[in-house]
């Protein structure tokens, strides 16, 4: 009989496999040295992105202080919805019609359709 001899041939990992090994080596890093997490200024909070709130953080509490100028008050980390929301590059009404530019200023146009 003539059997194939069975070797095992080494073939290199694949891209998944390589993304798989760093993240676990990454995770044990983590764990082994236990760095913690800083919670960096994100979209979790409405108030990330409001012209209204002045954001600070502390090294050594590594947490969020928000006070809106608006309200007048410190505000909790998670805020979802807000009646006083403007973004930072949003301009008012007042403002878009003071740098509206008239098309056509004839005075007849507002008379009607004839």
């Amino acid at each position: 009989m003539d059997e194939k001899p069975t070797s095992v041939e080494s073939q290199p990992p694949s891209a998944d496999d390589r993304y798989r090994l760093g993240e676990r080596l990454e995770a044990e890093n983590k764990r082994l040295t236990g760095v913690a997490r800083e919670h960096f200024v994100d979209q979790k909070s409405l108030c990330s992105s409001c012209k209204w709130a002045s954001i600070r953080r502390q090294y050594s509490r590594n947490a969020r202080i928000i006070f809106c100028s608006n309200f007048t008050q410190l505000m909790p980390e998670d805020i979802k919805e807000c009646t006083a929301y403007q973004a930072f590059g949003s301009l008012s009404l007042g403002q878009m019609a003071d740098i509206a530019t008239l098309i056509d200023d004839r005075k007849d146009r507002n008379q009607g359709y004839l």
